[in-house]
C-alpha cells in the first residue's frame, strides 16, 4: 500500500468503520469529509448565548495579560449587540494552538485577533457598514475589509461596537434573502 493509502484506510476504517464495498462506502463519505475538514480547519462552535471561549493564552503556559481582559469585554460586547450570535474557534495552526475567535450570524460578523500592541476586531464586509461613531480605524484602505484596533488603556465604545454589530448582522440577513 501507498502511504495515501494507509492513511485513507486508517481514516476510514479506525474512526468511521467504513468498509470497503461501494455502497458503504458511498454511505460512510460523508462522514469522512466532514471529519477530515474539521480536523484541517480545527474550527469547533463554542456556544450559543454567552460564549465566553477559551483565553487567548490558555494552554500555552503565557500569563493572562490586557489583552485577554479587552478580548473578554469585547466577547460581552459582541453578545450584547446580537444574542443569536455564535462564536466559534477557527483558523487552529502550530503558530496559534488557541486558534482565531470568529463570531457569525447568517454569515461572518467578525473575527478577533490578538496583536502585541492590540486587540483587533476584523470585519469582512466591513465597507459595507455604517459606521457613524468612526470606530473603523485600520484597514481602511480595503474594499471590502475594515476593522478595529482596541489598544492598553483605551476605552471600548461600547455603543458603537453594538452598531457595527447589528449593521454586519442586518447585511447578512439581507444577503441571505437574496440567495
Amino acid at each position: 500500500m501507498t502511504p495515501a493509502s494507509d492513511w485513507f484506510t486508517g481514516l476510514s476504517g479506525a474512526r468511521l468503520g467504513c468498509r470497503s464495498t461501494r455502497e458503504e462506502w458511498t454511505g460512510c463519505r460523508q462522514g469522512i469529509r466532514s471529519a477530515s475538514l474539521a480536523r484541517m480547519v480545527g474550527s469547533r462552535p463554542l456556544r450559543k448565548g454567552n460564549a465566553a471561549g477559551l483565553p487567548a493564552h490558555h494552554g500555552s503556559g503565557e500569563p493572562k495579560d490586557w489583552r485577554d481582559d479587552v478580548l473578554a469585554h469585547l466577547r460581552d460586547v459582541i453578545q450584547e449587540a446580537d444574542p443569536e450570535a455564535v462564536e466559534e474557534v477557527k483558523w487552529r495552526k502550530p503558530s496559534a494552538p488557541e486558534g482565531v475567535p470568529a463570531w457569525s450570524h447568517g454569515g461572518m460578523i467578525c473575527i478577533g485577533n490578538i496583536l502585541k500592541a492590540a486587540v483587533r476586531l476584523t470585519f469582512p464586509k466591513g465597507a459595507h457598514i455604517r459606521d457613524p461613531k468612526r470606530l473603523f480605524n485600520t484597514r481602511l484602505d480595503s474594499k471590502t475589509v475594515r476593522a478595529v484596533d482596541f489598544h492598553k488603556d483605551e476605552p471600548v465604545d461600547e455603543s458603537g461596537l453594538r452598531g457595527i454589530v447589528r449593521e454586519a448582522v442586518a447585511l447578512n440577513l439581507s444577503n441571505a434573502k437574496h440567495r
